[in-house]
Protein backbone atom coordinates (compact mmCIF):
# COMPACT_ATOMS: atom_id res chain seq x y z
CA UNK A 1 0.00 0.00 0.00
CA UNK A 2 3.12 2.30 0.90
CA UNK A 3 4.38 1.50 -2.14
CA UNK A 4 1.78 1.70 -4.33
CA UNK A 5 1.38 5.46 -2.72
CA UNK A 6 4.83 6.60 -3.14
CA UNK A 7 4.17 5.57 -6.56
CA UNK A 8 1.04 8.07 -6.90
CA UNK A 9 3.01 10.47 -5.38
CA UNK A 10 6.20 10.50 -7.94
CA UNK A 11 3.46 10.05 -10.73
CA UNK A 12 2.04 13.48 -9.81
CA UNK A 13 5.28 14.98 -9.35
CA UNK A 14 6.49 13.49 -12.63
CA UNK A 15 3.54 15.34 -14.32
CA UNK A 16 3.99 18.55 -12.00
CA UNK A 17 7.65 18.93 -13.93
CA UNK A 18 6.48 18.64 -16.97
CA UNK A 19 4.16 21.13 -16.98
CA UNK A 20 6.87 23.11 -15.00
CA UNK A 21 9.33 22.83 -18.32
CA UNK A 22 6.21 24.01 -20.56
CA UNK A 23 5.89 27.20 -18.44
CA UNK A 24 9.58 27.88 -19.02
CA UNK A 25 9.37 27.26 -22.52
CA UNK A 26 6.31 30.01 -22.35
CA UNK A 27 8.00 32.55 -20.23
CA UNK A 28 11.40 32.40 -22.35
CA UNK A 29 8.96 33.04 -25.38
CA UNK A 30 7.21 35.85 -23.12
CA UNK A 31 10.65 37.36 -22.48
CA UNK A 32 11.75 37.15 -26.48
CA UNK A 33 8.39 38.75 -27.43
CA UNK A 34 8.72 41.59 -24.97
CA UNK A 35 11.84 42.69 -26.17
CA UNK A 36 12.80 46.01 -28.38
CA UNK A 37 14.54 44.59 -31.30
CA UNK A 38 12.11 41.79 -31.76
CA UNK A 39 11.47 40.61 -35.14
CA UNK A 40 7.64 41.44 -36.13
CA UNK A 41 6.83 37.92 -37.77
CA UNK A 42 8.50 36.81 -34.52
CA UNK A 43 6.56 38.67 -32.23
CA UNK A 44 3.00 37.86 -34.38
CA UNK A 45 4.48 34.05 -33.85
CA UNK A 46 5.12 34.02 -29.88
CA UNK A 47 1.70 36.53 -29.13
CA UNK A 48 -0.42 33.64 -30.64
CA UNK A 49 0.52 31.47 -27.51
CA UNK A 50 2.47 32.34 -24.63
CA UNK A 51 -0.08 33.52 -22.46
CA UNK A 52 -2.97 31.22 -23.42
CA UNK A 53 -0.14 28.78 -22.51
CA UNK A 54 -0.16 29.71 -19.13
CA UNK A 55 -4.17 29.38 -18.26
CA UNK A 56 -4.17 26.00 -20.34
CA UNK A 57 -1.74 25.25 -17.79
CA UNK A 58 -3.22 26.67 -14.90
CA UNK A 59 -6.41 24.65 -15.89
CA UNK A 60 -4.29 21.46 -16.33
CA UNK A 61 -3.55 21.86 -12.60
CA UNK A 62 -7.30 22.07 -11.82
CA UNK A 63 -7.73 18.69 -12.45
CA UNK A 64 -4.88 17.41 -11.32
CA UNK A 65 -4.86 19.03 -7.95
CA UNK A 66 -8.76 18.54 -7.30
CA UNK A 67 -8.50 19.71 -3.54
CA UNK A 68 -10.48 22.83 -4.42
CA UNK A 69 -13.67 20.61 -4.71
CA UNK A 70 -13.95 20.19 -1.16
CA UNK A 71 -13.08 23.18 -0.01
CA UNK A 72 -15.26 26.78 0.18
CA UNK A 73 -15.20 29.28 -1.73
CA UNK A 74 -13.95 31.52 1.39
CA UNK A 75 -10.78 29.10 1.51
CA UNK A 76 -9.88 28.99 -2.33
CA UNK A 77 -10.14 32.80 -2.15
CA UNK A 78 -7.72 33.06 0.90
CA UNK A 79 -5.31 30.16 -0.90
CA UNK A 80 -5.64 32.13 -4.40
CA UNK A 81 -4.84 35.84 -2.58
CA UNK A 82 -1.92 34.65 -1.39
CA UNK A 83 -0.24 32.89 -4.22
CA UNK A 84 -1.71 35.51 -6.98
CA UNK A 85 -2.73 38.84 -5.16
CA UNK A 86 0.08 39.23 -2.76
CA UNK A 87 2.94 39.01 -5.71
CA UNK A 88 0.21 41.40 -7.61
CA UNK A 89 0.57 43.85 -4.41
CA UNK A 90 4.65 43.79 -4.17
CA UNK A 91 5.30 43.90 -7.74
CA UNK A 92 2.58 47.15 -8.38
CA UNK A 93 4.51 48.75 -5.73
CA UNK A 94 8.42 48.23 -7.18
CA UNK A 95 6.60 49.10 -10.66
CA UNK A 96 4.99 52.31 -9.58
CA UNK A 97 8.73 53.43 -8.03
CA UNK A 98 10.12 52.05 -11.25
CA UNK A 99 7.37 54.11 -13.71
CA UNK A 100 8.14 57.05 -12.41
CA UNK A 101 11.28 57.23 -13.63
CA UNK A 102 11.16 55.18 -16.41
CA UNK A 103 8.23 54.95 -19.06
CA UNK A 104 5.77 51.72 -19.27
CA UNK A 105 3.50 50.58 -21.60
CA UNK A 106 -0.26 50.31 -21.13
CA UNK A 107 -3.37 49.55 -23.82
CA UNK A 108 -5.12 52.18 -25.46
CA UNK A 109 -7.92 51.74 -23.94
CA UNK A 110 -6.49 52.29 -20.60
CA UNK A 111 -4.33 55.45 -21.81
CA UNK A 112 -7.81 56.65 -23.31
CA UNK A 113 -9.42 56.34 -19.69
CA UNK A 114 -6.70 57.80 -17.78
CA UNK A 115 -6.03 61.18 -20.24
CA UNK A 116 -9.63 61.77 -20.09
CA UNK A 117 -9.25 62.27 -16.01
CA UNK A 118 -6.45 63.43 -16.44
CA UNK A 119 -4.31 61.20 -13.88
CA UNK A 120 -0.63 61.55 -13.58
CA UNK A 121 1.49 58.68 -13.39
CA UNK A 122 1.48 57.90 -9.49
CA UNK A 123 -2.65 57.92 -9.49
CA UNK A 124 -2.54 55.97 -13.14
CA UNK A 125 -0.48 53.51 -11.10
CA UNK A 126 -2.62 53.07 -8.27
CA UNK A 127 -5.74 53.36 -10.24
CA UNK A 128 -4.26 50.45 -12.32
CA UNK A 129 -3.35 48.23 -9.42
CA UNK A 130 -7.18 49.12 -7.64
CA UNK A 131 -9.40 48.37 -10.27
CA UNK A 132 -7.61 45.07 -11.30
CA UNK A 133 -5.91 46.80 -14.85
CA UNK A 134 -2.44 45.91 -14.10
CA UNK A 135 0.73 48.13 -14.16
CA UNK A 136 2.15 47.18 -17.89
CA UNK A 137 2.84 43.35 -17.48
CA UNK A 138 1.45 42.72 -14.35
CA UNK A 139 -2.38 42.22 -16.02
CA UNK A 140 -1.79 38.97 -16.40
CA UNK A 141 -1.69 38.11 -12.05
CA UNK A 142 -5.44 39.84 -11.43
CA UNK A 143 -6.74 37.91 -14.44
CA UNK A 144 -5.23 34.95 -13.49
CA UNK A 145 -6.86 35.22 -10.04
CA UNK A 146 -10.22 36.11 -10.77
CA UNK A 147 -10.05 33.21 -13.82
CA UNK A 148 -9.38 30.79 -11.72
CA UNK A 149 -11.87 32.01 -9.63
CA UNK A 150 -14.65 32.03 -12.50
CA UNK A 151 -13.67 28.60 -13.76
CA UNK A 152 -13.64 27.08 -10.35
CA UNK A 153 -16.98 28.19 -10.24
CA UNK A 154 -18.27 26.59 -13.12
CA UNK A 155 -16.06 23.42 -12.61
CA UNK A 156 -18.59 22.42 -9.00
CA UNK A 157 -21.76 23.02 -11.01
CA UNK A 158 -22.75 19.80 -13.07
CA UNK A 159 -21.05 18.82 -16.41
CA UNK A 160 -24.21 20.33 -18.83
CA UNK A 161 -23.30 23.46 -16.93
CA UNK A 162 -19.34 23.63 -18.05
CA UNK A 163 -20.39 23.31 -21.52
CA UNK A 164 -23.10 25.72 -21.34
CA UNK A 165 -20.56 28.25 -19.42
CA UNK A 166 -17.82 27.34 -22.02
CA UNK A 167 -19.78 28.04 -25.12
CA UNK A 168 -21.07 31.49 -23.35
CA UNK A 169 -17.73 32.73 -22.61
CA UNK A 170 -16.60 32.22 -26.18
CA UNK A 171 -19.82 34.17 -27.58
CA UNK A 172 -18.88 37.10 -24.85
CA UNK A 173 -14.70 36.73 -26.69
CA UNK A 174 -15.70 36.58 -30.51
CA UNK A 175 -18.52 39.42 -29.50
CA UNK A 176 -16.06 41.52 -27.20
CA UNK A 177 -13.63 43.19 -29.82
CA UNK A 178 -16.60 44.82 -32.12
CA UNK A 179 -17.45 46.90 -28.60
CA UNK A 180 -13.40 47.86 -28.27
CA UNK A 181 -13.21 48.85 -31.98
CA UNK A 182 -15.91 50.91 -31.85
CA UNK A 183 -14.92 52.73 -28.74
CA UNK A 184 -11.37 53.34 -29.95
CA UNK A 185 -12.73 54.56 -32.99
CA UNK A 186 -15.10 56.98 -32.02
CA UNK A 187 -14.75 60.76 -31.38
CA UNK A 188 -16.46 61.78 -28.22
CA UNK A 189 -15.10 59.35 -25.02
CA UNK A 190 -16.11 61.07 -21.91
CA UNK A 191 -14.80 59.81 -18.32
CA UNK A 192 -17.87 57.67 -17.65
CA UNK A 193 -16.97 55.82 -20.99
CA UNK A 194 -13.61 55.15 -20.91
CA UNK A 195 -14.15 54.03 -17.16
CA UNK A 196 -17.01 51.57 -18.29
CA UNK A 197 -14.25 50.63 -21.23
CA UNK A 198 -11.79 50.35 -18.96
CA UNK A 199 -13.68 47.77 -16.82
CA UNK A 200 -15.12 45.83 -19.45
CA UNK A 201 -10.92 45.64 -20.69
CA UNK A 202 -10.36 43.45 -17.42
CA UNK A 203 -13.55 41.91 -17.61
CA UNK A 204 -12.44 40.11 -21.27
CA UNK A 205 -9.27 39.68 -19.61
CA UNK A 206 -10.90 37.73 -16.64
CA UNK A 207 -12.87 35.78 -19.17
CA UNK A 208 -10.20 34.95 -21.51
CA UNK A 209 -8.58 33.64 -18.76
CA UNK A 210 -11.41 31.25 -17.45
CA UNK A 211 -12.14 30.37 -21.06
CA UNK A 212 -8.18 28.64 -21.23
CA UNK A 213 -8.29 27.52 -17.82
CA UNK A 214 -11.67 25.29 -18.80
CA UNK A 215 -9.97 24.56 -22.60
CA UNK A 216 -6.56 23.03 -19.86
CA UNK A 217 -9.05 21.22 -17.78
CA UNK A 218 -10.57 19.23 -20.32
CA UNK A 219 -7.21 18.86 -21.93
CA UNK A 220 -6.45 16.49 -18.65
CA UNK A 221 -10.25 15.17 -18.42
CA UNK A 222 -10.07 13.67 -22.11
CA UNK A 223 -6.55 12.89 -22.01
CA UNK A 224 -5.65 14.70 -25.24
CA UNK A 225 -1.88 14.42 -24.84
CA UNK A 226 -1.68 10.97 -25.15
CA UNK A 227 -3.65 10.99 -28.06
CA UNK A 228 -0.51 12.51 -30.26
CA UNK A 229 2.79 11.31 -31.57
CA UNK A 230 6.26 13.60 -31.78
CA UNK A 231 5.26 13.76 -35.77
CA UNK A 232 2.41 15.38 -34.53
CA UNK A 233 2.93 17.70 -32.26
CA UNK A 234 5.87 19.15 -35.02
CA UNK A 235 2.87 19.30 -37.54
CA UNK A 236 0.52 21.60 -35.21
CA UNK A 237 3.51 23.69 -34.31
CA UNK A 238 4.48 24.21 -38.31
CA UNK A 239 1.03 24.85 -39.35
CA UNK A 240 0.38 26.98 -36.15
CA UNK A 241 3.87 29.02 -37.47
CA UNK A 242 2.17 29.98 -40.90
CA UNK A 243 -1.37 30.49 -39.51
CA UNK A 244 -0.43 32.65 -37.03
CA UNK A 245 0.95 34.97 -39.35
CA UNK A 246 -2.64 35.47 -40.86
CA UNK A 247 -3.99 36.94 -37.26
CA UNK A 248 -2.29 39.60 -34.53
CA UNK A 249 -2.96 38.90 -30.88
CA UNK A 250 -2.93 41.25 -27.90
CA UNK A 251 -4.86 39.78 -24.63
CA UNK A 252 -3.85 42.58 -22.99
CA UNK A 253 -5.70 45.19 -25.20
CA UNK A 254 -7.97 43.15 -25.92
CA UNK A 255 -7.03 42.29 -29.23
CA UNK A 256 -7.69 39.04 -30.47
CA UNK A 257 -8.34 39.44 -34.59
CA UNK A 258 -9.74 36.85 -36.15
CA UNK A 259 -11.51 34.51 -32.82
CA UNK A 260 -11.08 31.21 -34.72
CA UNK A 261 -7.69 32.00 -35.59
CA UNK A 262 -7.14 33.35 -32.00
CA UNK A 263 -8.36 30.24 -31.05
CA UNK A 264 -6.76 27.95 -32.96
CA UNK A 265 -2.95 29.17 -32.74
CA UNK A 266 -3.38 29.24 -28.86
CA UNK A 267 -4.59 25.46 -28.53
CA UNK A 268 -2.70 24.20 -31.61
CA UNK A 269 0.30 25.41 -30.30
CA UNK A 270 -0.05 24.93 -26.58
CA UNK A 271 -0.87 21.21 -27.00
CA UNK A 272 2.18 21.00 -29.23
CA UNK A 273 3.88 22.62 -26.50
CA UNK A 274 2.60 20.61 -23.79
CA UNK A 275 3.80 17.04 -25.42
CA UNK A 276 7.08 18.39 -25.96
CA UNK A 277 7.89 19.06 -22.35
CA UNK A 278 5.82 15.89 -21.30
CA UNK A 279 8.17 13.77 -23.78
CA UNK A 280 11.46 15.43 -24.82
CA UNK A 281 13.91 15.13 -22.10
CA UNK A 282 16.58 17.61 -23.50
CA UNK A 283 13.76 20.52 -22.87
CA UNK A 284 14.17 20.32 -18.96
CA UNK A 285 16.80 22.64 -19.20
CA UNK A 286 13.36 25.09 -18.91
CA UNK A 287 12.06 23.51 -15.15
CA UNK A 288 13.66 25.97 -13.41
CA UNK A 289 12.74 28.76 -15.01
CA UNK A 290 8.78 27.36 -15.35
CA UNK A 291 9.06 26.90 -11.40
CA UNK A 292 9.63 30.62 -10.84
CA UNK A 293 7.82 31.75 -14.18
CA UNK A 294 5.57 33.70 -12.20
CA UNK A 295 8.52 36.51 -10.77
CA UNK A 296 10.70 36.20 -14.17
CA UNK A 297 7.30 37.49 -15.32
CA UNK A 298 7.02 40.68 -13.03
CA UNK A 299 10.60 41.25 -13.10
CA UNK A 300 10.43 42.39 -16.44
CA UNK A 301 8.07 45.62 -15.45
CA UNK A 302 10.78 46.74 -13.06
CA UNK A 303 14.03 47.52 -15.64
CA UNK A 304 14.71 43.82 -16.76
CA UNK A 305 13.72 44.69 -20.77
CA UNK A 306 14.84 48.55 -20.36
CA UNK A 307 18.34 47.73 -19.13
CA UNK A 308 18.76 44.59 -21.99
CA UNK A 309 17.81 47.10 -24.49
CA UNK A 310 19.64 50.24 -23.60
CA UNK A 311 22.99 47.69 -22.73
CA UNK A 312 22.34 46.26 -26.41
CA UNK A 313 21.56 49.26 -28.34
CA UNK A 314 24.68 51.35 -26.79
CA UNK A 315 27.09 47.94 -27.86
CA UNK A 316 25.68 47.00 -31.58
CA UNK A 317 24.07 48.43 -34.72
CA UNK A 318 23.76 45.62 -36.67
CA UNK A 319 19.28 44.16 -35.93
CA UNK A 320 20.51 40.72 -36.16
CA UNK A 321 23.17 40.87 -33.55
CA UNK A 322 21.33 43.30 -31.07
CA UNK A 323 18.33 41.39 -31.35
CA UNK A 324 19.93 38.09 -30.15
CA UNK A 325 22.59 39.96 -27.56
CA UNK A 326 18.93 41.77 -26.08
CA UNK A 327 17.54 38.26 -26.05
CA UNK A 328 20.11 36.39 -24.49
CA UNK A 329 21.25 39.39 -22.14
CA UNK A 330 17.58 39.51 -20.87
CA UNK A 331 17.30 35.95 -20.27
CA UNK A 332 20.60 35.45 -18.64
CA UNK A 333 19.67 38.38 -16.75
CA UNK A 334 16.30 37.84 -15.26
CA UNK A 335 17.65 34.12 -14.23
CA UNK A 336 20.39 35.70 -12.39
CA UNK A 337 17.87 37.70 -10.56
CA UNK A 338 15.50 35.36 -9.86
CA UNK A 339 17.93 32.76 -8.19
CA UNK A 340 19.15 36.05 -5.89
CA UNK A 341 15.83 36.94 -5.30
CA UNK A 342 14.47 33.29 -4.46
CA UNK A 343 17.41 32.84 -2.57
CA UNK A 344 17.63 35.98 -0.55
CA UNK A 345 14.40 37.62 -0.84
CA UNK A 346 11.98 35.51 -1.54
CA UNK A 347 9.19 36.91 0.81
CA UNK A 348 9.10 39.71 -1.72
CA UNK A 349 6.86 37.96 -3.84
CA UNK A 350 5.63 34.37 -1.99
CA UNK A 351 3.36 34.70 0.72
CA UNK A 352 4.79 31.63 2.57
CA UNK A 353 8.07 33.10 3.04
CA UNK A 354 6.91 35.75 4.60
CA UNK A 355 4.92 34.28 7.14
CA UNK A 356 7.49 32.10 8.10
CA UNK A 357 10.24 35.06 8.53
CA UNK A 358 7.42 37.06 10.41
CA UNK A 359 6.94 33.66 12.81
CA UNK A 360 10.83 33.35 12.90
CA UNK A 361 11.43 36.69 13.71
CA UNK A 362 8.46 36.57 16.52
CA UNK A 363 6.50 39.13 14.64
CA UNK A 364 3.39 37.16 14.61
CA UNK A 365 1.68 40.76 16.27
CA UNK A 366 1.87 41.86 12.55
CA UNK A 367 -0.78 39.84 11.15
CA UNK A 368 -3.01 40.34 13.89
CA UNK A 369 -3.76 36.31 14.31
CA UNK A 370 -4.95 36.50 10.87
CA UNK A 371 -1.89 35.51 8.70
Amino acid sequence: MILRQTDRQTDRQTRLDWLDIAKGIAIVAVLIGHTSAINKNVQIYLYSWHMPIFFIVSGILLQYRDSWRYRSYKGIVVRKAKSLLYPYLTFSILTTIYSIKFTVGTSAIVMSFYKNIGANILVQDILGTILGIGIWLLWFLPALFFGELLAIVILKQSQHVHYIAASVLLLIIIVSPIGRNAYLASETQSVILSFIAVILLVIFRILVATTFLLIGYFIAEFKILDKINLAGALLLLTIEVLTSQLNQVDIRDALIGNPVLFFFNAIVSSIAILFLAKKVKALKIFDYLGRNSLLIFTLQGVGGLFFASYISNKLFSNSIILEMFEIILLILGETAATWIIVRWVKPLYDYRSLRKLIKNNNLLWLCKGGC
